[in-house]
């Protein structure tokens, strides 16, 4: 007989996988990368998260899938029209600041494209200055 296991992820649940091993649900939250946790959710079968999270990172009621299974389809879908919508209102503001985890300090144009140069963030650069 298989068993299949489901870990159902809460906000101080620590990530055991993935880019952001190591943090919390409310880390990555807060960071910005909802659409991770949608991709996990989607994707992964063996993970779930509770109804509080599902609510933050914008998975609605109808879109949600039976666990323990996958449904990548549904989660791109999703993750387009997220960034569709919001890409239109802030074409160059928070969307690019949260998910890069930087700050932008300038924008230049150059014909159609914009290059943004980016500037590290403090705490980083001073770990990086002695040696961590």
């Amino acid at each position: 007989m298989d068993t299949i296991r489901l870990r159902t992820l809460a906000e101080k649940s620590t990530m055991w996988f993935g880019k952001y091993e190591g943090q919390t649900v409310a880390q990555i939250i807060s960071g910005g990368h909802s659409f991770y946790l949608r991709w996990i959710y989607y994707n992964i079968a063996g993970v779930s998260f509770n109804d509080e999270i599902l609510n933050k990172i914008y998975v609605p009621m109808e879109e949600r899938i039976e666990k323990p299974g996958t449904n990548p389809e549904i989660g791109e879908r999703l993750n387009k029209e997220f960034f569709d919508r919001h890409a239109k209102r802030d074409p160059i503001g928070s969307l690019i600041t949260k998910k890069c985890n930087l700050k932008i300090r300038k924008a230049r144009t150059y014909g159609q494209r914009k290059a943004y140069q980016y500037t590290e963030r403090k705490g980083y650069l001073q770990a990086k200055n002695q040696g961590r």
